[in-house]
């Protein structure tokens, strides 16, 4: 009820959750940066594919990858102001990740680019890569596709606290310790890997907890940010990166694709599915012109060109045959 009319008053429209994309401004905002991450993404498979190793290769990965943890980072960080309580908690946690990472991201560019010497093994900055992660997921933990509260917000940031509190002793009981105390490189980089494969297993068990008990806009933002963290699980366990003829060169194009149909609401999701599908198959069969640097085949050195990757074709008949199973439900 209007105190000064007396007439009664309309409830005020409900915030939406993942604020910032419904304006005209954040529509263009939004297909900009798609853009943008479109081209640093075919500039950098580009770069991985054609270029010889060396300083160009090396400045176009480290640069392109930059930039697009960069584009993440404000993305986020946008979604942060344009929200209030858990949910700018959650976009400026997640932000603060994606810049630990491009921090980790720009020592490496000092040394390749200016320093052009390889970067120390056992190097301080190895931590700024592995802490990127507890601020991802103590966001997660707000469980922000829920209705917001204020008590939330404040154990939210109180996990987030105990959760960094509890890597940073993790980190120093099982990598730190072979660092300084004993260097001893075998082991150091040993359980930096097994903690690294923890923490993403934990992410992509939390995205797809949440991705079944969500709807609507954050069941697609659950999906698409558990295919890029896959993906990234993969691409650290394995050390391999596209070019290298392994299973990401199929599903990095499915992914790519498959956010840029979806996200851009030019396609239905199953129209969404079967593009990226394609994308992936015909990224495998061109498979047949690399020359394979990581896995089993890589012994094999330059015979195995002519064939198609194993892992790259197995990724596409996942997706040729996920594709066949909706469309027999929808």
């Amino acid at each position: 009820m209007d105190r000064r009319t007396g007439s009664p008053t309309r409830p005020g429209p409900k915030p939406d959750l993942l604020a910032g994309g419904r304006t005209l401004q954040g529509r263009n905002l939004k297909k900009i940066s798609m853009a943008a991450n479109a081209l640093l993404m075919a500039t950098l498979a580009a770069g991985c594919l054609w270029l010889p190793r060396g300083v160009a290769k090396s400045a176009v990965s480290d640069i392109t990858g930059a930039l697009l943890m960069l584009i993440a980072l404000l993305a986020f960080g946008r979604q942060g102001l344009a929200s209030t309580g858990r949910l700018r908690w959650f976009w400026f946690l997640q932000s603060a990740g994606w810049g630990l990472w491009l921090a980790d991201q720009m020592v490496w560019i000092v040394f390749d680019l200016l320093l052009k010497q390889p970067i120390p093994s056992m190097y301080p900055a190895d931590a700024l890569l592995f802490l990127a992660g507890a601020p991802m997921i103590a966001g997660l933990l707000l469980r922000p596709h829920r209705e917001p509260s204020h008590t939330s917000a404040q154990l939210g940031l109180l996990d987030f606290l105990l959760l960094l509190l509890w890597w940073l002793y993790l980190y120093v009981a099982f990598v730190v310790t072979w660092q300084y105390p004993w260097p001893y490189e075998p082991t150091y980089s040993r359980n930096y890997d097994l903690l690294s494969a923890a923490q993403s297993l934990l992410m992509c068990g939390t995205l797809l907890l949440f991705l079944r008990e969500s709807h609507g806009l954050w069941k697609r933002f659950y999906a698409y940010f558990l295919a890029a963290a896959a993906f990234n699980g993969i691409a650290q366990r394995g050390g391999a990166s596209l070019g290298d003829k392994t299973l990401l060169d199929a599903l990095g194009p499915f992914i790519d694709c498959f956010e840029r149909e979806a996200v851009n609401g030019s396609s239905p999701p199953l129209l969404a599915l079967e593009r990226a599908s394609e994308a992936a198959d015909l990224a495998a069969r061109a498979t047949s012109e690399l020359v394979a640097k990581r896995g089993r085949a890589a012994y094999t050195g330059e015979r195995s060109r002519g064939s198609v990757d194993p892992g790259a074709t197995a990724v596409a008949v996942i997706a040729k045959s996920l594709c066949s199973a909706l469309r027999g439900t929808a």
